[in-house]
């Protein structure tokens, strides 16, 4: 730790560590950087004023009614991650902790702890959230993980009294879902995982049929019938638009079809 605030030691627990050391930046900066211009007060809403290092002046609004900060810097709006100036006001508040609601499931340590569903072969991870159930979720499975972890150097009686606490714990969980189907148990792992109930029809056509780049019959423009017939050494009639071989001697003087189209306007 560089500071001894305790809301940085408090990251320190909950972040990754590269993300950490971007929030310990921003805890030092608020230290030795930052201060507090002035401190105006409307209703339920305290202004800050605060300048940094740099000497920008940036405006912080914390309402107090409902734990809201927003600062004029939308550090956080843009990548997750609050900046120097709202540790500011944390510290001028006396915060021991970050609010929750200000912690991204995306940069913390528990994000990968989630629990992992087997269904038929397919593997389904459960859906990130920040609720107060999945929040006890993740804080289980760490300390699941890290009570293992400490038994491995243990007293062997530790480890078996561990063992049994465990295994208690499992037979009552087992027993209460014993009633219920698999294929119930099933549903209620889908739907836990999508976090919706199974619709009473299911109605969903096939998607229709398209066509990519170079699928079908490609037409030839006349560009290329031309290129073509040249090759082939063929040659048009612009009369009646035929390729005729040279052989034929066949042109737009001598086409029969102009020949016809003569006769008619006689």
């Amino acid at each position: 730790m560089k500071t001894p605030l305790p809301i940085e030691k408090h990251a320190s627990t909950i972040y990754t560590l590269s993300i950490f050391y971007n929030i310990q930046k921003e805890i030092c900066t608020t230290c030795f950087n930052c201060r507090v211009l002035s401190v105006r007060e409307d209703g339920d809403i305290l202004y800050y004023e605060i300048k940094d290092g740099s000497h920008r002046k940036f405006t912080l609004e914390h309402n107090v009614t409902e734990k809201k900060v927003v600062c004029s810097c939308k550090m956080f709006e843009i990548i997750g991650l609050l900046c120097s100036h709202t540790f500011m006001v944390f510290k001028d508040l006396n915060f021991d902790k970050i609010p929750l609601k200000y912690v991204l499931n995306l940069w913390t340590k528990g994000a990968s702890l989630k629990p992992i569903f087997h269904i038929n072969g397919l593997r389904f991870y459960q859906s990130p959230g920040m609720d107060e159930r999945k929040v006890l979720l993740t804080q289980l499975w760490g300390d699941m993980q890290c009570c293992i972890g400490l038994t491995e150097e243990a007293e062997i009686d530790k480890l078996i009294e561990f063992a049994q606490v465990i295994k208690k714990q499992k037979l009552i969980l087992m027993r209460e879902q014993a009633d219920l189907s698999p294929t119930h148990r099933k549903n209620a792992v889908i739907e836990s995982y999508c976090e919706s109930s199974k619709p009473s029809e299911i109605s969903i056509l096939p998607p229709r049929k398209t066509k990519n780049k170079g699928s079908g019959k490609h037409m030839k423009g006349k560009k290329e019938l031309a290129m073509d017939a040249s090759k082939k050494g063929l040659r048009k009639c612009h009369t009646c638009d035929v390729y005729i071989e040279n052989d034929n001697r066949h042109d737009s003087r001598n086409c029969p079809l102009r020949k016809e189209l003569t006769d008619e306007d006689d």
